[in-house]
């Protein structure tokens, strides 16, 4: 993005709380600005987060959103989805393909409701998983022909797959089973 549009992107270094105060004063100024991240350092800028991000309304997007093997412990981005669920009318949506990526992105980016953050694993997207149907805002991955349903998976973005895969296992010891993925963790839906 910074090859393609130089005058668009601020780099601020190793400065966290900057890059958040900066997306505030940019969202004051009236523009749409993401604020791209580790995960786990976006507890660096965590006061301003709370204190400004909610009231002026950036994007987050948050890479390394999960444990990160080969890059340590202090990048597993672990806490981000606690911390940001402490702000005032944050939406945060863990997308499980690429495909969902775009659409949340949009989403996030025609929201003028609250402050939006997007977690990617630091994993590839992997295969896009076709949802069975859409309910409000609920994607339904899988549902047990048995009934009444023993159990509810309610994954979160690159936790849908593993998910799918343990309802084999599940079903072949007599657990009815549905796995759904919300399009949005924050606010939790209603409807669940």
């Amino acid at each position: 993005m910074a090859t393609k549009f130089p005058g668009r992107v601020f780099d601020v270094g190793i400065a966290e709380q900057h890059a958040a105060t900066s997306a505030v004063r940019l969202a004051m100024g009236g523009y749409q600005p993401v604020v791209a991240l580790y995960a786990t350092l976006l507890n660096r800028a965590f006061d301003q987060v709370l204190m400004d991000v909610a009231l002026h309304q950036p994007t987050f997007v948050l890479d390394r959103a999960d444990v990160t093997d080969p890059d340590g412990p202090s990048h597993h981005g672990m806490w981000d989805l606690t911390a940001l669920a402490a702000v005032p009318g944050m939406r945060i949506a863990a997308p499980r393909a690429a495909a969902q990526l775009q659409l949340l992105l949009s989403e996030a980016l025609d929201a003028h409701d609250g402050p939006t953050a997007l977690r990617l694993p630091k994993a590839g997207a992997g295969a896009g998983i076709r949802a069975l149907a859409r309910v409000n805002s609920l994607y339904i991955l899988h549902r047990s022909t048995a009934r009444p349903l023993d159990v509810l998976l309610v994954p979160a973005g690159p936790l849908e797959r593993p998910a799918l895969e343990a309802t084999g296992e599940l079903e072949e010891h007599g657990i009815s089973v549905a796995v759904v993925g919300p399009r949005w963790l924050l606010p939790i839906n209603s409807t669940l």
